[in-house]
């Protein structure tokens, strides 16, 4: 049960160390003026009441390679459903993750777990509440404050630094202020979390990339890569979670 685990955790908190490559991306040497890439950012954030995708995730590392399905739904703060498929559609895992807890219904070994936000923990130094699953979700950089923001350019690359609770996130633009590349260091731990999006999609009004590709440079040499579709937003869901087992 913990390889599914440690995949919703990829899925929703998708991140790793590495180095900085730019291969095959067109940048825009006219980037607006440096003072307001910052405001051009957040005009394309992926805001939601109510959300929900399919999503095909790999998880690559020395251990082997898994592959399975999540089907994800959410509420704004309130609920993150999400149901582990692996290969052929029969459910193994239901998660519900509200403010105050996350309980998983392990069907392929019949249990029931009830935890709260340490668990995650065992993925990441970076502090993890329900806000940073759904800020994580809708591509909104972690840990960024917006009033205290450093803008770089190198030659045709923008990128924005902003440090929060000894935690700075470093965002990579596109020429279109989506952002490409996000790294977050925690300066305490000395650990460093990296996301990469692809394939914008701009059917629900603002931007939402639907590759996302992770290099995690931990001790088991993981690899992750993660496909979302059918992204609708702002349609009220139901969270079906009855338990069985105890």
């Amino acid at each position: 049960m913990s390889k599914y685990l440690a995949g919703i955790f990829f899925l929703l908190f998708i991140s790793s160390c590495g180095i900085f490559r730019h291969r095959g991306i067109a940048y825009n040497k006219y980037f607006g003026s440096l003072d307001s890439a910052n405001n051009n950012v957040q005009k394309n954030f992926f805001r939601y009441d109510w959300f929900s995708a399919k999503a095909k995730i790999t998880v690559i590392s020395d251990q082997g390679k898994t592959d399975f399905n999540a089907t994800i739904r959410a509420k704004r703060d309130s609920v993150i459903w999400v149901s582990i498929s692996p290969g052929l559609g029969i459910e193994v895992a239901r998660v519900l993750m509200t403010p105050d807890s996350i309980k998983v219904l392990d069907r392929f070994h019949k249990k029931y777990e009830v935890h709260d936000y340490s668990l995650f923990r065992n993925y990441t130094s970076i502090p993890v509440n329900l806000n940073t699953l759904e800020d994580i979700i809708s591509g909104i950089p972690i840990y960024f404050d917006n009033k205290r923001v450093r803008a770089l350019r190198k030659d045709t690359l923008m990128m924005l630094t902003s440090s929060k609770k000894k935690i700075r996130n470093t965002l990579y633009l596109n020429p279109d202020y989506t952002i490409w590349r996000m790294d977050v260091i925690d300066s305490v731990m000395g650990k460093s979390l990296n996301l990469k999006y692809k394939e914008y999609n701009h059917d629900n009004v603002k931007p939402f990339a639907l590759e996302r590709e992770l290099d995690l440079n931990d001790s088991h040499k993981t690899d992750v890569f993660i496909t979302f579709s059918k992204v609708k937003i702002n349609e009220p869901l139901k969270f079906p979670f009855t338990v069985k087992y105890e």
